[in-house]
């Protein structure tokens, strides 16, 4: 990832400066060159921090995507790509949805890093739900609806609800990651939360039975307080479709051999 050029701008949360400037930390963590990145692509990287001691988690962004851009100028604010996920990891954390501490933000040009808590856990859900050959987890099933039916009855959509991004901490709950994308509105289009519902069907592994696959739409549609026959075949249908949709351009998202970000 280039280094770029510009004003520096952000916040961090006072255990983190050490007695330093705000800019100085966040010039470290823009420049900070990761002996192991838990992911590195042209565009992001992220990696735990410090290297020698990690307490928490940076994920640093090389450019912003145009539809998150237009979306901000709509709102009549400009984010980059880390100030839009401390704010989003913040809201959600204050609706009562589990998700990392924020716990700073920074950009210098183009570059802008997001640092938030490091979550203890061993594997992604996805992960978890792959192993073995016997019955499938239905409390798991049941917390991933309870999860996701909250999310979407704050307002909140996630825009990429993979299994992939919700790991299962070392005491056995969920926590929801990658939410730089998500969005909250008033009134959030039904469209909206049946491709959340579709990308989450979509990276449940083979070996769910679709009853069981069903069994799960049914009760996140029963705790929103969707109970109406014709309505349930709707939002059955719009899943479906997003689902179907998202598996003919996309290889399945995530599997053991292509671990989670």
């Amino acid at each position: 990832m280039r280094q770029a050029q510009g004003r520096i701008q952000g916040w961090l949360d006072s255990d983190w400066l050490r007695g330093g400037s705000i800019a100085q930390g966040v010039r470290e963590l823009l420049l900070a060159r990761p002996v192991a990145p838990l992911r590195s692509v042209p565009a992001r990287q992220t990696f735990p921090w410090p290297s020698e001691a990690p307490r928490a988690i940076v994920k640093r962004t090389l450019g912003d995507q145009f539809r998150d851009r237009w979306y901000d100028y709509l709102r009549g604010s400009f984010r980059c790509p880390g100030q839009r996920e401390f704010e989003n990891l913040r809201e959600l954390a204050g609706a009562g949805i589990p998700v990392p501490s924020p716990l700073g933000w920074g950009s210098m040009g183009p570059l802008s890093f997001v640092l938030m808590e490091r979550v203890e856990h061993s594997q992604t859900l996805r992960q978890h739900l792959e192993q073995g050959e016997g019955s499938v987890d239905h409390l798991l099933l049941e917390d991933l609806a309870q999860l996701v039916a909250r999310l979407h009855r704050a307002g909140w959509y996630h825009r990429d609800l993979y299994l992939e991004h919700v790991i299962l901490r070392t005491d056995g709950s969920l926590c929801l990651l990658d939410l730089g994308r998500s969005r909250r509105q008033a009134s959030p289009r039904s469209r909206w939360l049946a491709k959340d519902l579709g990308a989450l069907l979509h990276s449940l592994p083979d070996r769910i039975p679709a009853a069981t696959r069903l069994r799960f739409l049914a009760r996140y549609l029963d705790l929103c307080g969707i109970h109406g026959a014709r309505a349930r075949r709707g939002w059955a249908r719009a899943v479906e479709q997003r689902r179907a949709r998202i598996a003919s351009h996309a290889p399945r998202h995530v599997s053991v051999a292509n671990p989670a970000p």
